[in-house]
């Protein structure tokens, strides 16, 4: 028992031993000796700041921004700015300009909040030092006699009297403060609070010539970065955004011609597209008066709307087409025996269309018989025959488009939708084949976008909690359906 006590002394004594030589010899951190140097300079306790800068340079003697310490922990690790502080502190200023000039060499310090102060530290550091004796006279010796030892003197060289060099106030390490905030929010491209830090150091201190200098960079900077997105999102159509830019930089340069002047011209587009949107709202409308009139068999009434479509858009197929039905029916209207006559060669039409497979000429030649007589059996047959045989179509069509065949999809259900009209998922999946070429167009050619957006908004007017399902719709058509919605 005795023997296995020993052994276990024997192991755990030179572990501890090793543990304590290695503590002693390696010591702290470059990291700790840094932020416990950093406090001491923050007490005013220079000295001990010093040393443990210098045991930090002697672990760590690269000066770094963003140096890594432990794990994931960073530090801006600038210890000869530091010791130059400190020196710079005590008046000790040949020294300070050692260490400053040392800082400057690692290209660091630049970067930090510090440099506008580092900067003006070695400034004065350097004028200190090379500032003339102000006697005007030649060094003399002097003999000193110890307080040790009575009986031995030695010969001390009295150093030349300099004028004492002034500390910066608190303005002007305020101002600078201003100045190196500003400088980094310039350099991360955060112009407009840069601008506000340079207006900050001018409001201190009037004559600054480097804040005057940065500001007008700045708000250079400011201009022609709100010139260049203007001129990005005019070029994709998105005027409202390009206006504010172009504002933007308005309000930084007054007078400027050429801003003015896109200033105009985006806001006459805008102005162009407001006034399209509203009469393009209007024949929309007038197009439903005019079909629900001529459903309810108001003719003159359902042609005056058509004719007023005409007025706005002359060449709207579709209001002439209308029209030139209504003519008919008014005319069948007046002779009943031709009518029933038309009756039945209509129905024969739509018969053969249907079985040669063209269901929108039957779709036609249906509606002129509902027009006449929209109660006749007939009718009633081939209008159901008709929606089986566009029910196919449909299908046939959904299976072209989840194959990628968009042209052929796109073909097949334009037709349908002009035979069943009121079909929301036949809109959707037209609405979803414009948006992918649009897509596919790199997002160029607008004409595909406003072609989706038609089909979509039909979509939503039929069925307003219409929504598409992700296993067939991509998520990029369902974002943008959603936009819409």
């Amino acid at each position: 028992m005795l023997t296995r006590f020993k052994l276990v002394i024997f192991i755990i004594l030179p572990v501890i031993f090793m543990f304590s030589v290695s503590q002693n010899l390696f010591g702290e951190t470059w990291y700790k000796l840094y932020d416990k140097a950093l406090e001491s300079i923050e007490r005013g306790q220079y000295p001990a700041a010093i040393g443990y800068l210098q045991e930090a340079i002697d672990k760590a003697p690269e000066s770094k921004t963003r140096k890594r310490s432990y794990g994931v922990g960073i530090v801006n690790y600038y210890p000869y700015y530091h010791l130059g502080l400190c020196y710079y502190k005590q008046q000790n200023y040949s020294e300070a300009v050692k260490w400053l000039q040392r800082e400057e060499e690692y290209s660091q310090i630049q970067e930090s909040e510090f440099y506008s102060t580092f900067n003006m530290m070695i400034e004065q550091s350097t004028a200190r030092t090379t500032t003339k004796p102000v006697t005007g006279g030649p060094t003399t010796t002097t003999t000193v006699t110890s307080t040790q030892s009575l009986t031995s003197t030695a010969s001390v060289t009295q150093k030349p009297i300099t004028k004492p060099l002034t500390q910066p106030s608190a303005l002007e390490i305020r101002v600078a403060g201003y100045i190196s905030s500003g400088k980094k929010y310039y350099n991360s491209r955060e112009y407009e609070k840069a601008l506000s830090e340079f207006k900050k150091a001018l409001s201190e201190d009037k004559g600054n010539r480097e804040a005057v200098e940065w500001s007008q960079k700045t708000t250079d900077s400011i201009i022609q970065a709100s010139i260049a997105q203007g001129q990005n999102l005019e070029s994709k159509r998105d005027f409202n955004g390009a206006l504010t830019a172009y504002k933007k930089a308005g309000q930084y340069a007054a007078g400027d011609k050429n801003l003015a002047a896109s200033i105009k011209r985006v806001q006459d587009r805008i102005d162009q597209e407001s006034r399209a949107s509203v009469r393009l709202e209007r024949i929309k409308q007038l197009m439903r008066a005019g079909f629900e009139h001529q459903k309810n068999g108001r003719l003159v009434e359902a042609k005056k709307a058509f004719e007023d479509v005409l007025k706005e858009d002359s060449g709207n197929a579709e209001a002439k087409r209308q029209i030139n039905i209504i003519d008919e029916q008014l005319s069948a209207q007046a002779n009943t025996a031709a009518a029933k006559k038309q009756i039945e060669t209509d129905l024969e039409k739509a018969g053969r269309q249907l079985g040669s497979g063209n269901l929108v000429e039957a779709k036609k030649f249906y509606d002129h018989v509902a027009i006449l007589d929209e109660k006749n059996p007939e009718l009633g047959k081939g209008l159901l025959a008709l929606k089986d045989k566009n029910r196919e179509q449909i299908k046939r069509g959904f299976e072209h488009y989840l194959k990628g065949e968009l042209d052929i999809a796109e073909q097949v259900l334009k037709d349908c939708a002009r035979v069943d009209d009121k079909q929301p998922g036949l809109f959707a999946f037209i609405g979803s084949i414009a948006y992918t070429r649009y897509i596919i167009s790199g997002e160029k050619d607008d004409n595909f976008k406003t072609t989706a957006d038609s089909y979509f908004r039909e979509t939503l007017r039929l069925d307003q909690g219409y929504t598409l399902s992700p296993k067939i719709f991509s998520p990029a058509v369902i974002d943008y359906y959603k936009r819409i919605r």
